[in-house]
């Protein structure tokens, strides 16, 4: 290949990169989109669960949630590829602590509680504790492709 055609060749992807650059959302405006959908997604399970699904198990309406929390976690990682790595797993403590307000705010006042982290009592434990997980891991769980966390000169290992 010669060089004139492999410079054309960096130029355009230069171009096609920086052409994608500038339709990306910034990084936390995405993360809050996708929380919200994931949360969306699991008031919809919840409503499905007291509406036409109302004979299901709570530990199957768990399962569905956990399972929408992880396809959120999946759509808001392929979006948030080229973004520091630190960021997409800081996300995930984000929609934890998200989550955690949106429960006590929703349930302020309210007999149906827990809806997005799971109710204590009605569900196992474990399934309680995956939810948790699932909010904090799903942003992360499928990430690839970030930029490299970049260290200073100010935490340099001093010998």
């Amino acid at each position: 290949m010669t060089p004139v055609r492999r410079e054309k060749e960096r130029f355009a992807e230069q171009k096609e990169s920086r052409s994608r650059d500038r339709r990306r959302l910034p990084s936390a405006v995405s993360m809050a989109l996708g929380w919200t959908g994931a949360a969306l997604g699991v008031y919809a399970v919840e409503w499905g669960a007291h509406g036409p699904f109302a004979g299901a198990s709570r530990g199957v309406v768990a399962l569905v949630k956990i399972a929408v929390i992880i396809v959120a976690g999946a759509i808001y990682a392929r979006t948030a590829r080229r973004v520091p790595s630190g960021l997409v797993l800081t996300s995930g403590i984000a929609w934890l602590v998200f989550s955690i307000a949106a429960d006590v705010i929703t349930g302020i006042g309210s007999a149906s509680a827990y809806q997005l982290l799971g109710n204590p009592t009605a569900v196992s434990g474990i399934l309680r504790g995956v939810t948790i997980l699932a909010w904090l891991s799903a942003p992360a769980l499928l990430a690839r492709g970030g930029l490299p966390i970049e260290r200073r000169e100010d935490f340099r290992r001093h010998r």
